[in-house]
């Protein structure tokens, strides 16, 4: 037995681009209710990279809790950076959505898939935008986005916010990263990852 053990850890290890999601823990039956926060806030990048130091001051992603009425959608985009004459930048990016929510708010209820036994998954990383669904007084809850049996996002929730109305879009620089070359001047330009 512990010889059958043994081969079957190496050969984990050999495979190395495969892994069982550890964020799919068996003992882990659902996902509570998001708390109703004053706000939607972003997350502020603090090392210059343009990526959110493990989501600090937001609160834990939840279910949407009954009886919340939600009336638009705030985005917080990941490893957003801006580049001007004086180099480029960390950023922060707020985007506002408005319009029928229905379809969002059937693809959030969508339960996470269970792993069977024996899964192996690629080890890919999925940075996932911070989702706030927001109501008519400005409270807002941070939403789960539901994932497959891989721990990846499922397409739902993106397919529904591409069917919405951007309603603003707000780009706030944080940090230089890298100063521009001297000579060289750049206007400004948001870009941002594809998550």
């Amino acid at each position: 037995m512990l010889a059958l053990l043994a081969l079957a850890l190496g050969a984990a290890v050999l495979a190395g681009c495969s892994h069982v999601p550890a964020a799919l823990d068996p003992r882990v039956t659902h996902v509570p209710d998001a708390s109703v926060q004053d706000a939607a806030t972003c997350p502020t990048p603090d090392d210059g990279s343009g990526t959110p130091s493990a989501d600090a001051a937001l609160p834990r992603a939840g279910r949407v809790p009954d009886g919340f009425v939600a009336v638009a959608v705030v985005e917080c985009p990941v490893n957003v950076t801006v580049s001007d004459a004086d180099g480029l930048w960390s950023a922060v990016e707020r985007v506002r959505y408005t319009g029928d929510l229905t379809a969002l708010l059937a693809a959030l209820a969508e339960p996470d898939d269970r792993p069977p036994a024996n899964l192996a998954c690629a080890a890919i990383a999925e940075l996932v935008p911070p989702l706030w669904l927001v109501a008519a007084d400005g409270h807002a809850v941070l939403v789960h986005w539901p994932v497959d049996a891989c721990g990846m996002t499922k397409g739902g929730v993106r397919a529904a916010l591409k069917n919405l109305t951007v309603a603003s879009r707000t780009t706030t620089k944080v940090a230089l990263i890298t100063p521009a070359e001297p000579g060289v001047v750049g206007g400004a330009t948001p870009s941002r990852s594809a998550a």
